[in-house]
């Protein structure tokens, strides 16, 4: 059995993704509990540092390395009027407008993703275990039961801590695909 943590689908997540799984467990008369997870400012917030790490983690040379740092941890100044401020290190986001940034972002959020969720939750469609669907800053989290899909936040929650993201309670949705209608609790 594969596991799958990401989506390489080109769209944001939503109900249209998951309604298909929906469907397979409606057919057993089983339940499948979801939640639309929404990053606060996600793009915004991915740590520098850290990515460094993570390029080294996944094989990226020392070479391109040094071309990301120098195109993203270069000091900084601000024009105010005709005058230029002093110059200081953002240290965080990625550039709006490069072409680079989202590839980026996937890489440091896929490595989010992996950490989390190691053996928990999820449905099986098709064979695989599908734990996470995502694009972008989107995530759509799957379970079983629903303390699983609670345990699954938690641990989501933490992951995002370390990685200097937040997720934004107001916007993140639940919903149970089933046949008797109830609210989630989570």
């Amino acid at each position: 059995m594969q596991t799958m943590n990401s989506s390489t689908d080109r769209r944001t997540v939503g109900r249209r993704d998951v309604w298909p799984i929906g469907e397979r467990y409606l057919e057993k008369n089983e339940e499948v509990y979801g939640v639309f997870v929404d990053l606060e400012n996600a793009f915004d917030t991915v740590d520098w540092n850290k990515l460094m790490g993570i390029l080294k983690k996944v094989g990226v040379d020392w070479k391109n390395r040094r071309l990301f740092s120098n195109l993203y941890m270069k000091r900084v100044k601000a024009r105010i009027g005709e005058e230029m401020s002093e110059g200081s290190e953002i240290g965080r986001g990625v550039c709006q407008g490069c072409p680079l940034s989202p590839t980026l972002f996937n890489i440091y959020l896929e490595d989010l993703v992996k950490n989390c969720f190691q053996n928990m939750g999820g449905v099986i469609v098709g064979g695989r275990r599908i734990k996470c669907i995502r694009f972008a800053d989107d995530m759509g989290l799957s379970a079983e039961e629903e303390m699983i899909l609670n345990d699954m936040i938690l641990e989501l929650n933490d992951s995002c801590k370390q990685y200097g993201m937040k997720i934004t309670a107001n916007k993140t949705k639940s919903m149970v695909i089933g046949r008797k209608i109830q609210k989630i609790n989570l």
